[in-house]
């Protein structure tokens, strides 16, 4: 399968599996939790909005880890030194990291197993290609320049190479790197940076854009040095290289589809993230009055909520008193009590009315204490004058 069906594949993946997953997930976990006969959160409740939220975020991040783990995956698989679909690599059958004294060993050893004239008996077409395809890779591997145009650019090193050749020219470190960096870099950043500015400007990618230029700088940053080094630099700042065995355009490969993943995963989790933490605006302005309704939408929903969960806590109290008529009608008064004085209770006013009622028992209450003092205290002051004058 090529590359552009894989990609449109994997982007139409990113939109449409983590709906259906956390569709699923959110199923299976409210059968594995909610006992049998409790009210499962209603769509479009706030309680199943918080829920499916969650679940997204976590089907999101399963996703994102199995985007980059099939990313190296498929490199690693693809380029392996086994695999003849490592390019020039793979042909002679050696790693991307093989010194160039090794290099002609190993092409010495090829030349006697599948030169025509040392398998005569063997000979025929198939022979002759394997042997011109050892041929074409050994003489670009083996050209200082040729091999660090293709540990670059891959398979389009050898149109260059190709070019050169036709010419007459062995070229040089300097036009083919330039060479590389107009086509690589400038070509290709250069149309990512306009698609981004236009879908920042359509509105498509409203969250989470600034992270994007960011990422694309740094990939951008990444792979001109790796153009513009020799790979002993490139190996020091970049372990993965030896760690893997990989050439340099194979970790430009992985880096390519990291980028596109991430671009992909912030498009899914930045509304999640930024979800609630949106400044107020203005009433007067069409977006002020657009959220408002929105909010007035999330008022509403939650106040048919607590009908509906009301309701059914309701109807679970008084199950047990559905066979006899009595019972339940008994029930229903005094729960009609219960909730009645609850409501008073919880009334502002009449908290206000019941605070201003015990603050006048509580003064009419003083008064009369003050009033049974005052005799005792005139009788205490008449004795206390009698007895003053007796002693006079």
């Amino acid at each position: 399968m090529s590359s552009l069906p894989k990609s449109t594949l994997s982007l139409l993946g990113w939109f449409i599996v983590p709906s259906l997953a956390t569709s699923f997930l959110q199923t299976v976990y409210y059968k594995a939790t909610i006992r049998l006969g409790d009210p499962i959160p209603t769509p479009g409740s706030p309680k199943y909005e918080k829920h499916k939220r969650t679940i997204y975020a976590l089907v999101i991040g399963a996703y994102l880890i199995y985007s980059v783990v099939e990313a190296f995956w498929n490199v690693l698989s693809q380029f392996s030194p086994n695999s003849t679909a490592n390019g020039l690599y793979g042909t002679l059958n050696v790693s991307p990291l093989i010194t160039d004294r090794d290099l002609r060993s190993t092409f010495r050893k090829l030349s006697l197993v599948f030169h025509p004239d040392k398998v005569r008996d063997t000979s025929g077409p198939e022979v002759e290609e394997r042997w011109i395809s050892i041929k074409d890779s050994y003489d670009i591997l083996s050209n200082n320049v040729f091999r660090y145009a293709y540990d670059r650019y891959g398979d389009s090193a050898i149109g260059m190479v190709k070019q050169f050749q036709k010419a007459g020219s062995a070229g040089t470190f300097e036009t083919l790197v330039t060479m590389g960096i107009q086509q690589k870099i400038v070509a290709f950043y250069g149309s990512m940076l306009v698609i981004l500015v236009l879908l920042s400007v359509i509105g498509f990618a409203k969250t989470g854009h600034i992270w994007r230029y960011f990422i694309l700088a740094g990939c951008a940053t990444t792979e001109l040095y790796i153009h513009t080094h020799p790979n002993e630099l490139i190996i020091s700042t970049l372990p993965m290289l030896s760690w893997f065995k990989l050439a340099p355009y194979q970790v430009i490969e992985i880096m390519h589809n990291l980028m596109f993943t991430s671009f992909v995963a912030i498009n899914q989790l930045g509304p999640l993230l930024s979800n609630g933490n949106q400044n107020s605006l203005p009433i007067s302005t069409k977006k002020g009055q657009e959220q408002l309704l929105k909010q007035l939408e999330t008022i509403e929903k939650v106040s048919s909520y607590i009908d509906y969960e009301s309701t059914q806590s309701l109807a679970h109290q008084l199950m047990p008193f559905q066979s006899d008529p009595q019972l339940l009608a008994k029930a229903k008064e005094r729960l009609t009590e219960e909730l009645i004085e609850k409501r008073l209770s919880n009334d502002i006013f009449m908290k206000d009315a019941l605070s201003h009622v015990d603050t006048q028992k509580l003064r009419a209450t003083a008064g009369k204490a003050n009033e049974a003092a005052m005799p005792t205290t005139e009788k205490t002051s008449s004795q206390a004058k009698s007895s003053v004058r007796k002693r006079k």
